[in-house]
């Protein structure tokens, strides 16, 4: 999932939100303020309903973020790195870059989230209470009251056994646990999921269809997520049993033409990109040192005055926005890296601090398929 705005960074992880979460609160306040509220403490002005609405489906959404960030939390105390958060309509998305090296850590990050909704939940059910002794009013405490039994709801839901709900991942643990084969117990959660999702999907066209609640669309929406997900999420699990040990250095595209960091943009177009045209090359300090990457697409928007005036190193992409990685990682612990370049990007490959090669997605596919295709890991 990708975010339409990044918000900032907690713990060294993006968090970013994609526009549907706009939706998601618009649907929720509407449903608060027009039905539930009114229902649950009547006599207020329509204003009062949506305001208290708003707090509701924006207390919502922070939960599912808290829900998400003590996932990359708990990952973080086990040694995982996590590349962003992202919420969404349908929920939250943590990706993690390393996956977890035993089942006791796996099921420990998957159980963090529902443990953390759980909490909140608590939080606000004493808020409720409180303000209720307190009689501040039955609009707040209804509020309130909501938001408990939603966080409730959300972590009950994510312990559903099935990819790529937390559930799914406390599957994947336990039999990864009592078999001690990752790869199976992953295609087991997987086949769990789609099921689930299935059921999902069928449960929301019967109730679309039966009584035209237009809820039963969002069940539809919610299963065709995780069903078509948990496809994803077995696929991958089998391309890194795959890949194996297979090394970044097998697989790259090696000695690529590299654009001199000191040279002007316009030199190295007319010069080196002519003779090797790729969408992309490494800039490169005197002694091949990485200084960033050149992207083709950017270069040619400058005017021919900027060309000629301008270094290669002051219109690249810099270094802290590129990826590199070593010849000697494995491709299945960058997989989740490159596999997110978008474009003309490309992760920069160095073997001892010498910039050797560029692993692009479309290399790290064509890697995949063919490990995929021998039917064991490659060393």
């Amino acid at each position: 999932m990708t975010a339409t705005w990044w918000l900032g960074t907690v713990r060294g992880v993006r968090v970013g939100v994609h526009w549907s979460v706009l939706l998601l609160v618009l649907v929720v306040s509407d449903a608060l303020a027009e039905t539930a509220l009114p229902s649950a403490a009547p006599g207020h002005a329509t204003g009062a309903y949506w305001l208290a609405g708003v707090c509701g489906a924006v207390v919502l959404a922070t939960g599912v973020l808290l829900h998400e960030l003590s996932h990359v939390r708990t990952a973080q105390r086990h040694g995982l790195a996590v590349g962003s958060v992202v919420l969404w309509g349908l929920g939250g998305v943590s990706e993690l870059e390393t996956d977890p090296a035993d089942p006791d850590t796996e099921l420990r990050v998957a159980l963090a989230g529902p443990l953390a909704s759980l909490a909140i939940a608590l939080v606000l059910g004493t808020c409720a209470a409180a303000a209720a002794a307190l009689h501040a009013g039955d609009l707040a405490v209804s509020t309130l009251s909501w938001t408990a039994g939603t966080n409730v709801v959300l972590a009950l839901f994510n312990l559903l056994p099935g990819a790529p709900l937390d559930g799914g991942r406390v599957l994947r643990a336990a039999l990864w646990r009592r078999s001690g084969d990752p790869v199976a117990a992953a295609a087991a959660a997987g086949r769990a999921g789609q099921w689930l999702g299935a059921g999902l999907m069928t449960l929301g066209f019967l109730e679309l269809f039966t009584t035209g609640d237009l809820g039963g669309l969002w069940l539809v929406l919610l299963g065709w997520f995780i069903a078509t997900s948990a496809v994803s999420e077995a696929r991958y699990r089998l391309a890194l049993a795959a890949l194996g040990d297979l090394r970044v250095g097998t697989v790259m595209s090696a000695h690529p033409t590299c654009a001199p960091a000191d040279w002007t943009v316009a030199d190295f177009l007319d010069h080196r990109a002519r003779i090797a045209p790729y969408p992309s090359y490494p800039v490169t300090d005197p002694a091949g040192r990485p200084v960033g990457l050149l992207r083709i697409a950017q270069a040619v928007q400058l005017s021919s005055d900027d060309r000629q005036s301008s270094a290669v190193s002051l219109v690249c992409t810099p270094m802290s926005d590129c990826l590199i990685i070593a010849e000697t990682d494995r491709v299945a612990d960058v997989l989740p890296r490159v596999a997110r370049l978008r474009g003309d990007d490309a992760a920069i490959v160095t073997h001892h601090g010498i910039v050797s090669g560029l692993l692009s997605p479309s290399d790290l596919n064509r890697a995949v398929r063919v490990a995929s295709a021998l039917g064991s890991p490659t060393s």
